[in-house]
């Protein structure tokens, strides 16, 4: 069974009326500096930049809202029935992979966190048609941190008609599909210890399953705060998104854990636009209804997804050990 959801395009209206806010100010001090007699430098610098600001700040919310009302009206008018989605009328469309990286990092020049932001399109195939398939060859990656970082691999279907382009983005449909994957782990029990304290994960797959336990043994006057397992995922270049799976310390010293890299059971069919306004990592979750941290469908090696066992340890460097993980399509 297969479900449509709509990734609205939201223009934000804060930005733009600060912008406009002071360009009004700067255009009141050009008309004083008009009226004193100013050099002309004064007279473009206080006139002709704030109207160029508001004119172009007028012009990208137009261009915005009208961008998101053909997406909503691509949405309404499109009809998703049983492996097909069916279009209001044939047009030009071409089926690419989305590739999508958001995030967080600190800079040392500017002394705060900045967010970085990476969009890109792989063009497939052209087709001109009104009845598009669901059921895909491409699998998918989605990898939604529980703050900022996002790392998506989507296969999609862009329109590629006049009135569906736009500075902003490209009204696109993306397709998740539940996959059958395989996960891939060196099966054994990491043992990690410091002093007296010691900890143990045992750790299984099933299937797109990976399940296990975590153990903590401390002695009468702990030297460890406790232990934990999480997963930790790196795309190349970016910054890491981790899932923790369980956490024990002096109060719970044992835990189970189980997760899931396919989550969902039924076909998802996103309308959006290739542009964080649409496709935040906020979004993604709501419209997949699950909640962040989020790792899942196919997780190449080369992506560097890793089991992470950790023994915290107060004060000193923590005790780590990983395990690289595959997923994969069977």
């Amino acid at each position: 069974m297969a479900r449509k959801v709509y990734a609205e395009f939201k223009v934000s209206t804060i930005p733009s009326i600060l912008a406009i806010s002071v360009a009004l100010t700067l255009l009141f001090v050009g008309v004083f500096v008009v009226i004193i007699g100013a050099p002309l430098f004064f007279v473009v610098l206080f006139i002709a930049i704030p109207l160029m600001t508001i004119i172009g700040v007028i012009w990208g919310l137009t261009r915005g809202r009208r961008l998101n009302s053909k997406l909503r009206e691509l949405y309404e008018q499109s009809v998703v029935s049983g492996d097909k989605i069916i279009l209001s009328r044939q047009m030009d469309v071409k089926l690419a992979r989305l590739n999508v990286w958001v995030s967080r990092y600190y800079s040392s020049t500017r002394g705060r966190s900045r967010t970085r932001t990476y969009f890109s399109l792989e063009e497939v195939e052209r087709l001109k048609a009104r009845e598009l398939p669901i059921q895909l060859d491409e699998g998918y990656t989605i990898i939604l941190g529980s703050r900022f970082g996002m790392y998506l691999s989507l296969p999609v279907y862009v329109i590629d008609e006049p009135e569906y382009r736009n500075i902003f983005g490209d009204v696109l449909i993306a397709i998740v599909n539940p996959l059958n994957l395989d996960v891939k782990l060196l099966r054994y029990s990491p043992y990690l210890s410091y002093e007296s304290d010691y900890a143990m994960l045992d750790v299984k797959t099933d299937g797109s399953k990976l399940s296990g336990s975590i153990t903590l043994y401390t002695s009468i006057e702990p030297k460890v705060r406790g232990a934990r397992v999480e997963l930790a995922f790196r795309a190349p270049g970016e910054g890491e998104v981790r899932v923790e799976l369980a956490k024990v310390d002096f109060h719970d010293k044992s835990k189970s854990f189980t997760y899931d890299f396919q989550p969902i059971n039924d076909t998802v069919v996103i309308f959006g636009v290739s542009h964080v306004a649409s496709l935040s990592c906020k979004a993604i979750a709501e419209l997949l209804n699950l909640e962040r941290p989020i790792v899942m469908g196919e997780v190449q090696e080369d992506r560097e997804l890793k089991l992470r066992f950790i023994l915290d340890v107060p004060l000193k460097r923590d005790v780590i050990v990983e395990m690289p993980l595959v997923v994969n399509k069977m």
